[in-house]
């Protein structure tokens, strides 16, 4: 006999997609029923435990953070799983964090549903959280570091063996160019710097840092005392061009005499 569904405060909760349920504003949440909410926690949940299968998958937990596992069908940037990590020590207290996946439990009151559902909305709104976007930003890292990607790389091999020490080198590239990296930003914008599990920095001003980098190490150019201070001159130079441009183009519009603007009437 098929079970009934339950009588509910918005019947329409039926027929909405996961992102939708995912998409309810606060103010109509505190409106829907207890049940309600259990029913979208519910729902969302299982959407957001498989993303979590699918990545441990694709993952291996080392020194309490997880990294991508090699001889896994996908090769991923496991950032959603260590923010998770992160989230649960931040919550619990627990010096050691886990891995702790979503779902009503024993969330009794609409207080604590509506956590969980904020927990949930949260780490679905991470690229990370998928196969597809871990692999993107992982693949985006790569191309930052080398100007390649690891599939790149191996196109040309013929053999697995040639493969694996191409990759083997190739790793040891990135961890090269992001040493380099780290030491500059510990250095120079240490208010910047990511957690201890995270191997790359959320600093976006960089990008003519990391090119230096990137080109010096390729080269093999050694790491001398004053390495630090010529970056820095580096993104100085960098940011100052910026500047500069922003400026030129700020001019050009306001002075901008261009026939083609006839019938525009400026207003003063």
């Amino acid at each position: 006999m098929p079970r009934k569904k339950p009588t509910t405060y918005n019947r329409n909760l039926d027929d909405l997609t996961v992102a939708e349920l995912l998409a309810i504003g606060p103010d109509e949440l505190s409106r829907m029923s207890q049940k309600d909410i259990q029913r979208i926690v519910r729902t969302t949940s299982l959407a957001a435990n498989k993303r979590i299968n699918r990545l441990l998958e694709n993952s291996v937990k080392r020194n309490g953070a997880y990294q991508a596992k090699k001889s896994s069908k996908y090769t991923i940037a496991p950032d959603a799983l260590n923010w998770m990590i992160d989230e649960n020590k931040a919550r619990t207290g627990k010096k050691k964090g886990t891995v702790e996946k979503f779902g009503v439990g024993d969330k009794t009151d609409k207080q604590s549903l509506m956590k969980e559902l904020g927990r949930i909305r949260k780490f679905m709104s991470m690229k990370t959280s998928t196969i597809k976007g871990a692999t993107e930003v992982r693949r985006t890292r790569e191309k930052k570091a080398t100007g390649k990607t690891r599939e790149d790389v191996i196109k040309k091999a013929k053999t697995k063996k040639e493969v694996k020490q191409m990759l083997k080198e190739y790793e040891q590239h990135i961890g090269d160019v992001y040493e380099q990296f780290r030491k500059y930003i510990e250095t120079y914008h240490p208010a910047s710097l990511n957690k201890r599990w995270e191997k790359y920095t959320p600093f976006q001003g960089s990008e003519a840092v990391l090119n230096e980098i990137r080109y010096r190490v390729a080269n093999g150019d050694p790491e001398d005392h004053d390495t630090l201070e010529q970056l820095n001159r580096v993104e100085n130079e960098d940011y100052e061009t910026q500047q500069e441009q922003m400026q030129q183009e700020q001019e050009w519009f306001l002075n901008d005499d261009n026939e083609d603007d006839d019938g525009f009437t400026y207003i003063t």
